[in-house]
């Protein structure tokens, strides 16, 4: 993770989700784009779509069905379907600014996240983002300068254990944008991913 943040100029962070929260646990290097903050280890976040849409993508069925299954509009669910099912199949999803603005607010609101979200709180991170599809790389994000979507502000993508389980989420922020695609970020981080997890199978 260290010699990825330096060679990239970012802040790598290692999470876990065990299906009700996000915790962030580990992290190397410091983002160097302004504008953006660097993660905080031991943050939770509450796991309500669209926050763990990254995890869910390739997480156990039941895990991802029950995720889904606090989202009211079958409409919207199925559009949340349709993301994690392409988010699956590029290996990595688009951290937007909308989900760590709204973040802060609930992390500001009650430290540590303890016990249940309240209804103020799912509501609003309900309104994140009116399209799932919007954390799926699109062909601009692969191949036009850093970056089109200013909203874009982190790559995620998963470690697995020896089983094929997600054991990790990786997430790169903060990383420059000097004119290079995120393609180029998103190879970085999938690379760590793959390394990672090999050695946890060795």
């Amino acid at each position: 993770m260290e010699a990825v943040a330096e060679r990239t100029g970012a802040q790598i962070v290692a999470a876990y989700c065990d299906g009700s929260a996000l915790t962030m646990l580990a992290s190397a290097g410091t983002p160097t784009a302004a504008g953006v903050l660097p993660a905080a280890i031991g943050q939770r976040l509450p796991a309500i779509a669209p926050i763990g849409i990254s995890w869910m993508a390739f997480a156990e069925a039941t895990q991802a069905d029950a995720w889904l299954g606090a989202i009211e509009s079958p409409e919207l669910r199925a559009r949340y379907r349709q993301a994690l099912t392409q988010i699956r199949a590029d290996g990595y999803c688009l951290g937007l600014e909308t989900v760590r603005a709204a973040a802060e607010v609930v992390i500001n609101s009650r430290p540590g996240l303890g016990g249940e979200p309240t209804l103020e709180e799912r509501r609003l991170i309900g309104t994140l983002t009116p399209d799932p599809l919007a954390y799926v790389p699109s062909n601009d994000d692969r191949c036009t300068p850093a970056h089109p979507r200013t909203e874009v502000v982190s790559l995620w993508a998963p470690t697995f254990t020896p089983q094929g389980e997600v054991a990790l989420g990786l997430m790169i922020t903060g990383y420059p944008r000097d004119g290079r695609p995120p393609q180029v970020y998103a190879d970085d981080l999938l690379q760590l991913t793959q390394d990672i997890t090999a050695l946890a199978v060795t």
